[in-house]
């Protein structure tokens, strides 16, 4: 199952980690996809990617944080806390 029927069968998801770089839909088009529909808007991206982006480009991804690979493991897992604990309590 793709992510994009995940979320169409109504899945609850506190959070998105997106490659930039996927084989059947690129992380450009999901993100794109995930802009036009209300809910899945406000779920929090953590993009992980191999290429260089360019400013202009990083401000099309809109409020996600990014992190070039080979990522520091630690860092993702605390900007993955960070994410979830934000989402858990904005749900409270």
């Amino acid at each position: 199952m793709n992510a994009l029927t995940y979320l169409r069968a109504g899945a609850t998801v506190n959070a998105m980690i997106v490659d930039l770089d996927m084989p059947v839909m690129n992380g450009w088009d999901f993100l794109a996809a995930c802009c036009r529909d209300a809910l899945w808007s406000q779920i929090p991206v953590i993009v992980v990617t191999g290429v260089e982006i360019a400013a202009r480009r990083r401000r099309e991804l809109g409020p996600v944080m990014i992190f070039t690979k080979p990522c520091n493991f630690d860092d993702l897992l605390t900007a993955v806390r960070r994410v979830m604990i934000r989402s858990v309590s904005e749900k409270d």
